[in-house]
């Protein structure tokens, strides 16, 4: 079956699961914590809840994005198949196919490429670019891919929103944690265990591992 749109295969960024957790986030970052706040178990917060919840989400976005590139990667072959081999880094191949479309001159002394590919990368693109056998895209192809590309830079910046918003919440959630190894390597040991209490049950020679 062809797929026409991304949004066949990819459904998490128009989720009512993401908006929500995108909105709580909004709502308690307005609202200073501290870890006095927490009456009871630290489980039994809502705020740490949505903390776990949000982690886990940032997973799904990952894979979420790496489907996107490969819908992308499929459909811009037509145009430059070598890409693929030259940008392997699926966010960054996916940014650099909607900087240039179906204008592969645009490689040469891009300003926008220049913010999240190398000197080197950009200078083999070009070169490629000029001796690529692609042909070029129709309209329909041109709009189904920059919908993908699209969806995956709005994906990404909801990640790093997430991402930004646990680190916050790492003093208040994992003070001690957060002083010893910092609120962000906090908060990616936090989101890769499954939550605090989990982390606390998992023997120090297996945390190394995460």
């Amino acid at each position: 079956v062809k797929v026409t749109s991304v949004r066949e295969l990819a459904k998490l960024r128009d989720s009512p699961e993401l908006q929500k957790v995108m909105q709580d986030i909004e709502k308690y970052s307005k609202v200073p914590r501290h870890s006095k706040d927490i009456v009871g178990p630290v489980e039994s917060d809502a705020e740490y809840q949505l903390i776990v919840l949000a982690n886990n989400m940032a997973v799904g976005i990952d894979d979420e994005i790496t489907t996107v590139h490969r819908f992308v990667r499929d459909k811009y072959s037509k145009r430059f198949p070598e890409l693929e081999s030259l940008v392997v880094s699926p966010l960054e191949y996916v940014m650099t196919v909607r900087e240039l479309g179906n204008d592969l001159d645009r490689a040469k002394n891009n300003e926008i490429l220049q913010q999240f590919l190398t000197q080197a990368t950009i200078m083999v693109v070009s070169v490629t670019a000029s001796t690529t056998q692609g042909q070029l895209l129709s309209n329909d192809e041109k709009d189904a891919i920059c919908e993908a590309c699209d969806m995956a830079v709005e994906l990404n910046n909801c990640k790093l929103k997430i991402f930004e918003y646990v680190e916050s919440r790492m003093a208040f959630i994992a003070p001690n944690l957060s002083i010893i190894i910092g609120a962000s390597t906090a908060a990616k040991l936090m989101g890769v265990a499954g939550g605090l209490t989990k982390l606390s049950k998992i023997p120090a020679c297996n945390v190394l591992v995460l």
